[in-house]
């Protein structure tokens, strides 16, 4: 059986409906005003925020910064590089494992999600990637997995160095702000940081 047609309304440019309207006035004089010249076109928005980047100097001043000596900041160094490197978002860092990081072929499978307390996998093929890896990435994650108490197959890369559960995604934004203050470098977002990739 063939794919049923969709049912939704389709919307129609305003352009179409006007010349329509016209062409209707001027052969069968079906109505005495055209309409659609009473209508107003959809405003354009002007996005005013721009993305923002780091240069490679500035992302090495953050990774360089003095972080607080507790759970969280005995990863934050490698969790920033390993964000600015590979382009993954915050939820795809949080749900990585170590068995997902390919080290022969140097590659990052982007295969989980770590969405409302839930692992999950990407939505989209887009979404589900594999990134490459830097030898300078690689060094750095080689260096937190030696440290960790963490070495599963898996256990998560980013998660609790204690307690091996997700970190607090309410927490890292804001972490991440008093680094960027520390680093005495102008404010990103932590989303922001996945698009430093594209300008090292």
């Amino acid at each position: 059986m063939g794919r049923k047609a969709s049912l939704a309304p389709q919307g129609v440019p305003i352009e179409r409906l006007f010349d329509a309207t016209r062409r209707a006035l001027r052969r069968a004089q079906w109505c005495v005003a055209n309409s659609v010249k009473l209508t107003e076109g959809p405003k354009l928005r002007c996005n005013k925020i721009r993305i923002r980047f780091l240069t490679q100097e500035v992302l090495e001043a953050l990774v360089r910064v003095d972080f607080p000596e507790d759970a969280l900041g005995t990863i934050e160094s490698s969790l920033y590089l390993v964000a600015a490197m590979t382009g993954l978002r915050q939820n795809e860092l949080l749900a990585l494992r170590w068995r997902h990081i390919d080290w022969t072929n140097e590659r990052v499978p982007v295969v989980d999600g770590y969405v409302l307390g839930e692992f999950n996998e990407p939505k989209s093929e887009e979404s589900a990637r594999s990134v490459p890896m830097a030898t300078r990435m690689a060094q750095e994650l080689e260096r937190l997995f030696q440290r960790s108490r963490l070495q599963a197959d898996d256990d998560l890369v980013f998660g609790h160095p204690g307690l091996g559960k997700p970190l607090d995604r309410s927490e890292l934004p804001k972490r991440f702000k008093v680094s960027l203050k520390r680093a005495e470098v102008r404010e990103i977002t932590f989303h922001e940081l996945r698009h430093v990739r594209h300008a090292l």
